[in-house]
């Protein structure tokens, strides 16, 4: 009667470790379909739109800024261009993060970017970067420098997309 309780106790945390560890990739897989099914009420519980935006804003900020330093000798173009990227990325991130740019994401398509890719130009791989922490990679299959990185966060006992990279 031991050994039974002991195997039964040992094959259900070994079958709870296994739901827990496969739960990432299963949201993906739902969040996939949903965004080839254009349901994007499926997509927002899985979405930190909050830090989705930040990073993406970021993102932006930093690529414009790198460009503007990049021109040597300008130092008040670069001010300016930082200054203007201030104003205008903020409210921009914020009107054109929605659910339909998270299922353009899921299909492979960069955020805010003219994507000229079919969905089946893009190659889809993830793994986990951390306990906590999930990435799924969107590389275009012709194009391999273009990489994008869908960053799942642990919230509670389910995961949510918090950033692009």
């Amino acid at each position: 009667m031991k050994l039974r309780t002991s195997s039964l106790l040992i094959i259900a945390t070994l079958l709870l470790a296994a739901w827990f560890l496969a739960q990432p990739y299963i949201i993906v897989s739902q969040m996939s379909r949903a965004a080839k099914a254009g349901d994007t009420n499926a997509l927002s519980p899985h979405v930190d739109y909050p830090a989705l935006r930040e990073s993406i804003k970021s993102a932006l900020t930093a690529a414009i800024e790198k460009q503007a330093s990049s021109q040597p000798g300008n130092d008040l173009a670069a001010s300016l261009s930082t200054a203007f990227t201030k104003m205008i990325v903020g409210p921009a991130v914020e009107a054109l993060v929605t659910p339909e740019l998270v299922a353009a994401m899921l299909r492979g398509q960069k955020p805010l970017g003219k994507s000229s890719s079919k969905d089946s130009d893009t190659k889809f791989s993830m793994g986990y970067e951390s306990l906590n922490r999930f990435v799924v990679h969107a590389r275009n299959k012709t194009s391999p420098q273009d990489d994008l990185q869908l960053v799942f966060t642990r919230s509670g006992l389910s995961w949510k997309l918090s950033a692009v990279r």
